[in-house]
């Protein structure tokens, strides 16, 4: 499928829409017995590196980044979430200096008739252009996409034929990338050869993303409302450092929960590893250390990892060019509008089940 620019997206789309009066699943043909090729639709909340991003079988969609001053008229200026990583920085220097306060949205789910890519419409053309769709939703415990697009998909393709899915992978940010990564190398192996051999893969295996992260600022998490400004105060002036995860509930769901608070970094960096090593299914396997802009704390955790997993494969990205050998791994621009530039995320494969009881005993127990 032919990538573009959003210049040129936006042109293809008008010239696409000319005479269209309704939106329609005319000319979409049924599924046939013999496998199509897919399409993976994402969010830009993935967190993909380039290597991925790339691919002509990636789609992936803004969540716009929604910028707001609290006391003011200045409300719901939006720009785009797809940013790179050091793209933040412009609207980071709003935050912590000038009082805004950044949030995403969800990305365009309906087809309005505009230049606005949605959801709705790169569904239809990828249909249209014989391939099958999968939308690999962001976690349903943070954002609401795999609900609306769920209605999308029972509202206007419900006469496709099965020929389009959503899944909650219960994952975000590059714990969702890794899932994609993972899902890719099995899909181009041929081992997953239609969206339900995709989709099965993706509940078989989303628990065992683990996902941690951290922030060394504690302005976004404040603006977020996840920690009271009291909190956010006191531990600024600690130097307590709160870590976090995704971890099941007795419900089933996977929000982000807190596993516990650390008094100093390095103190909280070698916990973090200590937390993975105890964890990891596979001492050989791979983690993936991603950062918004905080090379320092991602580098000094892989180095407490190395001593602890030295047969593990790494991928980090210390460096915003690096894209070579899977690297590129960063906490792009609509996460960083949740935990700001010092976001560090830790993602591996784990062992289940972890629940946040047993996550959060562990976590805990470890010095």
């Amino acid at each position: 499928m032919e990538k573009t620019d959003k210049a040129a997206i936006a042109a293809w789309k008008n010239e696409a829409l000319v005479g269209r009066k309704e939106v329609t699943t005319e000319g979409i043909t049924p599924a046939k017995s013999e496998p199509r090729k897919i399409v993976f639709m994402t969010e830009s909340l993935s967190d993909l590196p380039d290597f991925i991003k790339n691919r002509e079988d990636i789609i992936v969609l803004d969540n716009p980044i929604i910028l707001e001053k609290p006391g003011t008229n200045i409300s719901g200026q939006s720009t785009s979430g797809s940013f790179d990583a050091d793209s933040f920085a412009v609207l980071a220097e709003k935050v912590e200096n000038d009082g805004y306060v950044t949030k995403t949205s969800l990305p365009t789910i309906y087809d309005s008739g505009d230049s606005t890519p949605s959801v709705e419409w790169y569904t239809r053309e990828s249909l249209e252009e014989g391939y099958d769709v999968i939308y690999l939703a962001t976690n349903s415990a943070i954002t609401g996409s795999y609900e609306n697009i769920i209605q999308l998909y029972a509202n206007e393709f419900n006469d496709c034929e099965g020929r389009v899915l959503c899944v909650d992978t219960q994952c975000a940010s590059t714990g969702l990338a890794f899932l994609i990564m993972l899902i890719l190398d099995e899909y181009d192996n041929g081992k997953l050869k239609t969206i339900h051999d995709v989709e099965k893969f993706v509940l078989d295996t989303r628990a065992s993303i683990g996902q941690i992260f951290t922030w060394d600022n504690f302005t976004y998490i404040r603006n977020s409302g996840k920690v009271s400004g009291i909190t956010a105060s006191l531990g600024h002036i600690l130097k307590i450092f709160g870590v976090g995860s995704v971890e099941y509930t007795i419900n089933g769901q996977r929000p982000l929960t807190t596993l516990g608070k650390v008094k100093g970094r390095l103190r909280r960096n070698r916990r973090i590893a200590r937390f993975v090593a105890e964890t990891i299914a596979d001492e050989n396997g791979t983690i993936i250390i991603a950062h918004g802009n905080n090379r320092e704390t991602a580098l000094s955790i892989q180095s407490f990892l190395m001593e602890l997993l030295p047969n593990a494969h790494f991928l980090i990205s210390a460096d915003a060019d690096t894209t070579k050998n899977r690297g590129g791994w960063r906490c792009g621009a609509a996460i960083q509008a949740h935990g700001g530039p010092t976001s560090i995320h830790v993602n591996y494969l784990r062992r289940v089940p972890n629940t946040y009881a047993e996550s959060r005993k562990l976590f805990q127990s470890l010095q």
